[in-house]
């Protein structure tokens, strides 16, 4: 006999780019679950800052879209625990970033995934490099990116690094050797 265990709530907080909770506005979250067949818990609200979920049995992967006056609209993943999003604001003024993705010989790479994450670890974007590089464009922060190779003939590489103004160049070289 296979015993199910029932989910836990989870508890998600809303945080501004400066890292402070996001009260006193009307956050409106409607939330998905990866398995269509399942009952997704729907759209919440609140303007203390943070919800408390409890996910169906069936609901698979949860995903949460989070709308707030002020803020970018922004598609979420939520781990099993609790979570932390943090919102962008609307009128942040996106740095560019140019991540070149390179061999160990410096020839840039063609159709590598490159995805942008926050500090904490939100996805916030993926890309595939053209003439070796990748382009975002994100908020004055700190971020990592996660070089792959989906054919598997590079290793895969990671990379911290900072926005504050300009335009910000980083290089990741993959190699072969290590995978």
């Amino acid at each position: 006999q296979r015993k199910v265990i029932p989910p836990q709530p989870r508890t998600i907080t809303f945080k501004a780019p400066d890292g402070t909770l996001i009260a006193g506005k009307l956050i409106s979250v409607e939330l998905f679950c990866s398995n269509h067949d399942a009952a997704a818990p729907g759209t919440m609200t609140t303007t203390d800052g943070s919800i408390t979920i409890t996910p169906s049995p069936n609901c698979g992967s949860l995903t949460a879209k989070a709308t707030v006056s002020g803020y970018k609209t922004g598609t979420y993943p939520l781990p099993k625990e609790g979570a932390v999003v943090s919102l962008m604001a609307e009128d942040s003024g996106d740095v560019p970033i140019i991540i070149r993705v390179q061999n160990e010989s410096g020839t840039g790479l063609e159709g590598m995934r490159v995805t942008l994450f926050s500090y904490e670890g939100i996805q916030l974007d993926n890309k595939y490099t053209e003439w070796g590089e990748a382009k975002f464009a994100a908020p004055p922060g700190n971020y990592y990116v996660i070089a792959t190779d989906d054919l598997k003939d590079y290793g895969t590489a990671q990379l911290n690094f900072g926005v504050t103004s300009g335009t910000v160049h980083q290089t990741v070289v993959l190699s072969k050797e290590i995978k």
